[in-house]
């Protein structure tokens, strides 16, 4: 039997009954699964917090454990006060995870994760990490960590068994495994993939487009709405910028969180509150599709991305998107439709020559889909199969 520790970043839930939810299909069942494809068990490794929820509220939630997947639980803790209250606990918690596999993966950047390395390098056994984002991005409000949490990812990936990356380029430069620096033994191996689940039923290749130059109807998703990173405020401001010039953009904003409240009052202090609607957190794929298949434009003005699910999956239905040039973000999309986070004229300004002009939007639509065709769920989950069995004979 082989069992694999899988460290991560998550919030999880836990019921009375002893089973585990969590509120992101990121980070549910389905989601764990991918590493049984080489592996018997899998535990994993989150801050959990004990909760009670009635049929009713199930709905909100994604269980995320069941067969041959367990949770190891850390102390609920957020934000670097947090962490320093409940040190010694986490420290003793990370301790004893440490020793429950002799094979481990981390996916990093994460506290809990870089917290649990250091202990599980004294057993001397194989590991390998997954870097999900660019810390700097991460982090760029906190100086002390951004700085400390890249050099620490650095030194990880530079003497991990294996490293795989989100993106194909932009991260493995930064950040090089111990294999690009030359190590030549096997037991060093690399590789790339998306987090992304994209199955074929997903994409949608019957997409017609009826926008008129003074209407357009966009659309943002992001699971959590907790924070500026993921473009709110900019995307606002440019809806408003573009009904002052005669340009009505109805838009959807999918996701939860504790800035909503602060989002709408925006949206109604700038009067665009009428056409602006926030639907919460949406867990059923086809509803997500829904909504994409409806949209005419995808725009995500985020500030920090390893390489963004949400996006490819609005490629994957053949939408127009235009996003922010961060991170990988420029694997996916051609220079033209990429700018600065905070860069409002020129996204309105791209939107402004997008509105009506349906033949663009139309070549846009089908060459995003065929770029998400590269991170279908068939070619990822081969990549990531061989990956996890590399670890395993490591």
């Amino acid at each position: 039997m082989s069992t694999v520790l899988v460290v991560s970043d998550a919030h999880l839930f836990k019921t009375p009954d002893g089973r585990y939810w969590c509120n992101t299909a990121m980070h549910g069942y389905q989601f764990w699964k991918r590493y049984l494809s080489s592996f018997d068990d899998v535990i994993v490794v989150a801050r959990t917090k004990d909760i009670s929820i009635n049929e009713k509220e199930e709905n909100n939630y994604i269980r995320a454990d069941g067969e041959n997947i367990s949770v190891f639980a850390l102390p609920f803790v957020r934000g670097l006060m947090g962490y320093l209250f409940r040190w010694p606990l986490i420290k003793k918690k990370c301790d004893e995870a440490a020793t429950l596999s002799t094979k481990a993966i981390f996916r990093i950047p994460s506290i809990p994760a870089y917290m649990l390395l250091k202990k599980y390098l004294r057993t001397r056994n194989p590991y390998a990490v997954e870097v999900v984002i660019d810390p700097e991005d991460e982090y760029r409000n906190i100086p002390i960590l951004k700085s400390l949490s890249s050099k620490i990812l650095k030194n990880v990936c530079a003497s991990a068994n294996g490293v795989s990356y989100v993106t194909q380029d932009y991260l493995e430069k930064k950040y090089p495994s111990g294999k690009r620096l030359g190590k030549t033994d096997k037991k060093y191996f690399e590789s790339y993939y998306s987090s992304i689940d994209l199955t074929t039923d997903f994409f949608f290749y019957n997409r017609s487009f009826n926008s008129k130059y003074n209407k357009i109807h966009l659309l943002h998703i992001a699971n959590s709405i907790n924070n500026e990173n993921k473009g709110h405020r900019v995307l606002i401001n440019i809806v408003s910028k573009l009904r002052k010039i005669g340009i009505e953009a109805p838009t959807v904003f999918v996701g939860s969180g504790d800035k909503i409240d602060e989002f709408k009052e925006l949206s109604a202090k700038l009067e665009v509150d009428d056409i602006i609607e926030f639907v919460g957190y949406v867990s059923d794929k086809k509803i997500i599709r829904n909504y994409l298949e409806s949209a005419e434009l995808f725009v995500f003005p985020s500030k920090a991305e390893g390489l963004p699910r949400v996006l490819i999956e609005a490629m994957a239905t053949g939408l127009p998107c235009l996003a922010s040039n961060v991170d990988g973000i420029p694997e996916l999309l051609d220079q033209e439709f990429l700018f600065d986070p905070n860069d409002v004229e020129g996204f309105k300004n791209k939107i402004v020559e997008l509105a009506g002009n349906n033949t663009k939007l139309a070549k846009m639509g089908m060459n995003n889909l065929k770029k998400a065709g590269e991170y279908a769920k068939e070619v990822l989950d081969k990549r990531r199969s061989e990956f996890y069995d590399r670890l395993k004979l490591a």
